[in-house]
């Protein structure tokens, strides 16, 4: 595998600052509009509440290409909900695609900000995860996530384009780095046959805590199927994998989705942030939430 974008990444954006931008005095109430404080007023009123973060860094594409650097605008987005919420605990996080649009830097001033405004959960329990596709993993990257607090790693691969032996070869890649959690997803197959013999072979020669079947790109809840106190990889000692499907992992509620097209829910409150990059970045550049206030809805009960 090369393991070039990592370091190409990191000299395209050196120069990425949060100072770059230049916040407009909010006129709503901590950025946010009433109807917007109406909708989430319950969960306000719960102190106690967590709140997860979730961030899939292929909606910054567009954004890394204006005026702003894409970390800028992410991290002032995260500082406006924080205001907004209070200080709450994040149990659960997931990056998806780290290093396609954020350098080492920017990774590691995005968990700084998490960090500041926020209580990261520390125990075993946590569920802070990195999502990658396989051609994009390095020992940098994995070195630099497990530095910064992730414990779980989970690998995207398509029966199409990856074989055998490169979900092998990655998931030995990530265990050097002691991630407590190993898991793959595979959203792809030309049959179920080849599908089963994939999943046949991985769960023989590497025991993934999880094999996900599906095409989910949210926050998933993997509290059922991997339990640290339970799920120590040892080499000498192989477990059973959890074979998953879209159906069995619910969307995480009081998720947090940062960026553009983020779709986060508060108290089942359904909270889209605006699709077009450009109403998002002039949002975040006036101090306030991008999110649409003209689409609604609830989080189904099959999703709780």
């Amino acid at each position: 595998m090369q393991f070039s974008r990592l370091s190409r990444m990191q000299t395209q954006n050196s120069k990425s600052n949060v100072t770059e931008l230049k916040p407009v005095g909010s006129r709503n109430i901590n950025g946010a509009d009433e109807g917007l404080l109406t909708r989430i007023s319950s969960y306000l009123k719960d102190k106690r509440a967590l709140v997860n973060v979730c961030l899939n860094t292929k909606r910054l594409e567009s954004v890394s290409k204006e005026e702003h650097s894409a970390i800028a605008l992410v991290v002032k987005e995260l500082e406006i909900w924080s205001r907004l919420l209070g200080k709450r605990d994040v149990d659960v996080l997931q990056i998806r695609h780290p290093f396609l649009y954020l350098a080492p830097s920017d990774l590691t001033e995005f968990r700084h900000i998490l960090a500041s405004r926020f209580h990261l959960s520390e125990s075993d329990a946590r569920q802070h995860r990195a999502v990658s596709k396989i051609e994009d993993l390095s020992e940098d990257g994995l070195a630099l996530l497990k530095g910064l607090g992730f414990n779980q790693f989970q690998i995207c691969a398509t029966q199409r384009g990856n074989d055998l032996e490169d979900c092998i070869a990655a998931i030995e890649l990530i265990r050097k780095y002691d991630f407590p959690c190993v898991g793959i997803q595979i959203t792809d197959a030309d049959c179920l046959g080849e599908m089963r013999e994939l999943i046949t072979g991985i769960t023989a020669k590497c025991h993934p805590d999880f094999i996900f079947l599906g095409s989910q790109t949210g926050l998933l809840d993997l509290t059922d199927c991997w339990k640290p106190e339970i799920y120590q990889y040892k080499a000498d000692q192989p477990r059973n994998t959890a074979v998953l499907y879209d159906q069995d992992i619910s969307v995480q509620n009081n998720c947090l989705s940062i960026g553009p097209e983020g779709t986060s829910y508060l108290n089942d409150e359904l909270l889209q942030n605006y699709c077009d990059h450009e109403r998002y970045s002039n949002a975040i550049q006036a101090d306030k939430l991008p999110v649409n206030s003209g689409i609604k809805g609830r989080l189904s009960k099959a999703n709780r």
